[in-house]
């Protein structure tokens, strides 16, 4: 029976601490009695995880009515309702931390907490596709974040690869006295569960897939997924347009808002204007206004947020167009701060024209958005914020050219912070980090690192946990794991790294540059999103001296340029210099800070 072949599987029981290790000696049950339709039974999974995770407590037969609810709705058998109804399927959802095995009607415990943010997560993709991206995500996280027997198994099966099918079963038949074909009919099931899985979870955008189940990661993806907004700097003509509206599509299912920087772009263009039309004024909404609202409409509405994307940033006054946005971009301040004020969207309400333009821009191929649609959010978020913020999840994409570097080092701190510098490659090859970390630090560096490790890393904890008072889909990040957790594993798997920013930070404060906490922290956020999806060592040092610390030394061009022309030296230009080259000796001259290094040389006089 599938009783005895659970039972030879539970070696572990008595060492299990939670929930989720109690009740995870094997994957579901479910699937056996709807061998026939693994689909439904993927979909009616997230449905019942999603109805239940809004519920401050249930018991066996509230699960049992929603069940018969749900699966009604997907027109399920009469058979098969009483099958879901009995214990197998209620020992899934006890697997998935839905049910507490020693206080059924009880919410999960704080003990449990990584069991409750999976569920939570899981919870949030409710309204795509009926539940079944929201099952699909349950079921995969439940794999990916358990280690039992049977889970174990099942990786070495589908992942790993490191034990031949033949050999798997041979075991299982000799441990659990179960038939040669019973299990593996019931372990074919099981993979094919899970193939199903993955296929709906390669199609879910990344906002709203926890990030431990993203494929892969690339330094992009690291700075999005900390809540930055991106600046690609490369030659002209090598994909930067291209690969920042795959950026985010992939994020957000959907195309960006898009601006092309010219010399009159101004903060009006951008947000909202009035003109005169007959002798009364018309208010015109800007590209960056539109983004905004079609984000919020979207989020309400269970949908990825509506990105903005401004090619050729540099063409246009970057710091006055965008300079009111700043305080707006930063996570800790964005729901605090009415980018759009409550008279603006009360003007909106009052104008079907508008109202037509924000439905238009919400909408996708999968998403009708109406009037009514529109009016609704606009009428919360006048209640919720008085205004419109910037949601937590909405991020700026833009592209500025290296054969403007001159601009590029024009750019100010304020700006700098909210966009990190990403250097996008060249057709000559991709980059290439050789880590090689200092072996020795000097004292102020192990003061800067223990505040790393301590208020900086915290604040980058509380920043990333940031949720919308508003809707439950607007989340900086989405995580199944608990951030203070994964700090204690960055300290542990990137001390290497941290020593490495550590060490540069000192020698270009000693150089003359401004480095503030805000920056650190963020430098925090990366090497937390780094660590949630295994990101190598070597390549987050690399991500953040390049994009956070380097880009601050282009305040100091104006500086030294002034010192060599008035005296004929500058020291300021000997540190920059040893600088650039313990860059190249820590990270390799094949790194992305290698590359900027050169750029920036560029810039500055040859004469020391």
């Amino acid at each position: 029976s599938i009783e005895g072949f659970l039972k030879a599987l539970r070696q572990e029981e008595g060492k299990a601490k939670s929930v989720a290790e109690r009740y995870n000696p094997y994957l579901l049950q479910g699937p056996w009695i709807l061998r026939e339709d693994l689909k439904s039974y993927l979909k009616i999974l997230g449905l019942i995880v999603a109805r239940l995770t809004e519920r401050s407590s249930w018991s066996r037969e509230d699960v049992k009515k929603l069940i018969k609810e749900e699966g009604i709705k997907l027109k399920l058998s009469m058979e098969a309702l009483d099958e879901l109804a009995r214990p197998r399927f209620l020992n899934d959802l006890r697997r998935l931390g839905l049910l507490l095995a020693d206080d059924p009607i009880g919410p999960w415990k704080e003990a449990d907490g990584v069991v409750s943010e999976l569920c939570n997560v899981a919870s949030m993709l409710d309204k795509i596709d009926e539940g079944y991206t929201s099952g699909a995500v349950a079921l995969k996280l439940s794999l990916s974040l358990t280690n039992t027997p049977c889970t174990n198994i099942l990786r070495e099966i589908k992942f790993n690869r490191t034990r031949r099918f033949e050999e798997v079963i041979d075991k299982l038949t000799r441990l659990s006295q179960v038939g040669e074909e019973r299990i593996k009919e019931l372990l074919k099931l099981e993979e094919e569960m899970l193939s199903m899985a993955e296929e709906v979870i390669s199609k879910t955008p990344r906002s709203f897939l926890p990030i431990e189940l993203w494929d892969e990661a690339e330094e992009a993806d690291i700075v999005l997924a900390s809540g930055k907004s991106l600046l690609l700097a490369g030659a002209p003509a090598v994909g930067k347009t291209r690969y920042a509206r795959r950026l985010a599509m992939e994020f957000t299912g959907c195309e960006p808002v898009m601006v092309t920087g010219r010399g009159d772009l101004s903060y009006d263009h951008l947000v909202y204007s009035y003109e005169l039309v007959e002798g009364s004024s018309n208010l015109i909404l800007g590209k960056l206004s539109l983004s905004i609202l079609a984000s919020w409409v979207r989020l309400f509405n269970g949908r990825p947020p509506k990105w903005m994307f401004i090619d050729e940033l540099n063409r246009f006054n970057v710091e006055l167009v965008l300079g009111e946005l700043f305080t707006a971009l930063d996570l800790e301040h964005r729901l605090g701060h009415n980018v759009l004020p409550g008279t603006l969207l009360k003007r909106v309400l009052r104008n079907r024209d508008l109202i037509t333009m924000i439905a238009e821009e919400a909408g996708d191929e999968s998403f009708n958005v109406g009037h009514q649609d529109v009016e609704n959010v606009l009428q919360c978020l006048l209640k919720v914020f008085q205004g419109a913020p910037l949601p937590l999840s909405w991020r700026i994409l833009a592209t500025i050219n290296l054969v403007d570097r001159s601009h590029l080092f024009r750019l100010g701190f304020a700006l700098l912070r909210r966009f990190p510098i990403l250097l996008y490659p060249s057709i000559l090859g991709d980059f290439e980090v050789t880590f090689n970390p200092p072996k020795e630090v000097e004292e102020r560096t192990i003061k800067l690192l223990n505040r790393l490790a301590s208020e900086f890393m915290d604040q980058a904890v509380k920043e990333l946990g940031l949720d919308s008072k508003a809707t439950r889909y607007d989340r900086v990040v989405n995580m199944a794991k608990r951030l203070k957790d994964i700090k204690n594993e960055v300290l542990r798997d990137y001390e290497e790294a941290l020593k490495t920013i550590a060490s540069i930070t000192i020698r270009l404060i000693d150089a003359g540059v401004e480095i503030g906490a805000g920056l650190l922290v963020d430098t925090c956020k990366l090497a937390l999103i780094a660590k949630l999806v295994d990101f190598d060592e070597a390549r987050i040092a690399d991500l953040a001296v390049s994009s956070i610390l380097l880009p601050q030394v282009g305040s100091l061009v104006p500086t030294i340029k002034a010192e060599v022309i008035l005296m004929g030296n500058s020291a300021r230009l000997q540190k920059v210099n040893e600088i650039m080259k313990i860059i190249k000796d820590w990270l390799g001259n094949k790194s992305r800070s290698a590359n900027y290094a050169e750029v920036l040389k560029l810039e500055l006089p040859l004469t020391a």
